[in-house]
């Protein structure tokens, strides 16, 4: 149905456009107008089922753009400002069909117009469903030269051509503002997908923020005629019963701009305190998020091994059918920017959204020389066995694929705490634990404060060498299928020491340090009062809500 939606009005227009003579005059503006017809009734079915519902609907239709740098697919969206923006759009080009059988009675090339009409439609729709900026400016300018067709209609007039070309010389100047701000978003986002923009906005730069949203604001001023950049429209008159559809599309924009309130956004420069990843995150992330061309930055040592732990958390080596080679790591869309601040600290790869429904991101690496930078990164440095074999065939596919003879090396090191290791490890993997018990026995109040890592696959050698570093336990939990390592309160110091030392990036950082009050509670014997013991279950419920 929703394919059906986006469809329909460019099937009208190309039968009426290429087979206008064979359906004739009547049977193009019954087919175009059935057409459109069709469509509002099925966006008006769209409405009741996303727009009362609150259930949001994406089709992706096949990847357009796929480089190391940025992944656009043909992608659409129909949420409830979707859905709301479709109805008006659709009932208001449905009228115009109707009116447009009357208006054009004794024009000789009906087919040819109505044609034209349905193909406008057809570009509003792109421009209202679309789900990244790349295809909405299709619609754009979709739009924009379905205008200068309709307007230019009868161009025998002089007039005519005259006022559909001041209408496309005017709104290219709002097309070269909106291509400013689309460009300035993928300089500052790394990505032009709606999603990964809307969800990282709010930790922008303000000033770049504002640059873009002024840049969106002009081209919308061009195209729905604002003062200033109005001029067109009183010369537009030749097709002036379109100019009610045109002021419909650009609503669109506005959710992106609201979006970037400056009540939450940074300061210039700076990262705002709520929901920033600990430990080094640069400054200028924003800066570089989108150089994925220039050599590898030289990152220190700490960030390696934080990356190498991390990578065995939640990253994926991945050797495909075809023999072609891809390098993910896979995060919630909430903690994208972890993914942003991979890319900038080595200096390649991409980040896209990977799941709308599950909303998760990935950062992924396709390119040769970046997954030959890769291999000599983890090569020698893996310690987990599951991920060394899967690493293992990683590179065999490499050697295969590009005729190397590159060996995998095992670990030249034991688990320990020397590096940063087991902060990208717990940034993947770990929790930070609390409970509040009540012994059945004494009565007592029992508060537990845990560090737990959880390993899905099961490595019982892995489980019982960090156990033994950490003065902990290992769990064999089966239906996990895997092993728990886990800390209790009274042996936490290590842990403690070490993350101070090598502080966390994600946002887990703020649930450690929720978890951390509670720790020095229990030390201070705070849950032995009821004014602790109150604050402390206030901490406990909020300890992994981010």
């Amino acid at each position: 149905m929703y394919l059906a939606i986006i469809v329909l009005p460019l099937l009208g227009s190309i039968i009426s456009g290429f087979w206008g003579r064979k359906v004739g005059v009547t049977g193009a503006q019954i087919l175009t107008s059935l057409c459109v017809l069709i469509t509002t009734l099925l966006a008006l079915t769209a409405f009741f089922e996303v727009g009362l519902n609150a259930t949001p609907v994406s089709i992706q239709l096949f990847r357009w753009i796929d480089s190391e740098s940025l992944n656009i697919f043909w992608s659409f969206n129909f949420d409830s400002l979707t859905v709301s923006m479709l109805i008006p759009v659709l009932i208001v080009s449905f009228l115009v069909h109707i009116y447009s059988i009357g208006y054009m009675a004794q024009d000789p090339h009906n087919q040819r117009f109505f044609s034209y009409l349905s193909l406008f439609t057809f570009m509003m729709i792109i421009l209202v469903t679309a789900d990244n900026f790349l295809l909405m400016f299709v619609g754009w300018e979709g739009v924009g030269i379905c205008s200068y067709l309709l307007v230019s209609f009868w161009f025998t007039r002089i007039a005519a051509n005259q006022s559909s070309i001041s209408a496309l010389l005017t709104n290219r100047v709002g097309d070269c503002f909106l291509t400013i701000g689309m460009f300035a978003i993928l300089w500052s986002f790394g990505n032009i997908d709606y999603f990964t923009v809307f969800a990282l906005a709010p930790f922008m730069n303000e000033n770049v923020v504002t640059l873009i949203g002024v840049c969106l604001l002009i081209g919308a001023m061009a195209k729905s005629s604002q003062i200033g950049l109005h001029v067109w429209l009183p010369m537009a008159m030749e097709g002036f019963f379109l100019r009610a559809l045109l002021k419909l599309c650009y609503m669109r924009k506005y959710p992106v701009i609201n979006s970037w309130s400056s009540v939450h956004l940074m300061s210039f420069g700076k990262i705002q305190e709520k929901g920033q990843p600990a430990g080094n995150f640069r400054s200028d992330l924003n800066k570089g998020s989108s150089e994925t061309t220039r050599e590898a930055i030289k990152f220190d040592e700490k960030f390696k091994w934080w990356f190498v732990g991390f990578t065995e958390g939640d990253g994926s080596f991945i050797l495909n059918k075809d023999g072609s080679l891809e390098f993910k790591v896979t995060q919630s869309s909430l903690d994208a920017d972890i993914l942003f601040y991979i890319k900038k600290q080595l200096g390649y790869g991409s980040v896209s959204r990977q799941d709308k429904v599950k909303k998760t991101h990935h950062f992924r690496v396709i390119d040769k020389k970046s997954i030959l930078k890769l291999i000599e990164i983890f090569n020698g440095n893996i310690v987990t066995s599951y991920k060394l074999s899967q690493f293992k065939l990683w590179v065999q596919g490499f050697n295969k694929k590009y005729k190397t003879n590159i060996l995998c090396l095992q670990a030249n090191h034991k688990l320990n705490l020397d590096n940063a290791w087991l902060s990208g490890f717990t940034d993947a993997k770990g929790c930070f634990t609390s409970s509040v018990l009540t012994s059945k026995t004494t009565g007592k109040t029992i508060v537990s404060v845990r560090y737990v890592i959880y390993q899905k696959k099961n490595d019982m050698v892995f489980s019982k060498n960090l156990a033994e570093l950490l003065n902990g336990y290992g769990t064999n939990i089966k239906s996990y299928n895997g092993f728990t390592t886990v800390v209790n309160h009274g042996k936490l110091n290590k842990i403690l020491h070490y993350i101070k030392s090598n502080p966390l990036k994600t946002k887990k950082h703020l649930s450690y340090c929720k978890w951390l009050k509670v720790y020095f509670l229990v030390k201070d014997k705070k849950h032995f009062t009821v004014e602790g013991l109150t604050t402390m279950k206030s901490l406990i419920k909020t300890i992994n809500q981010i």
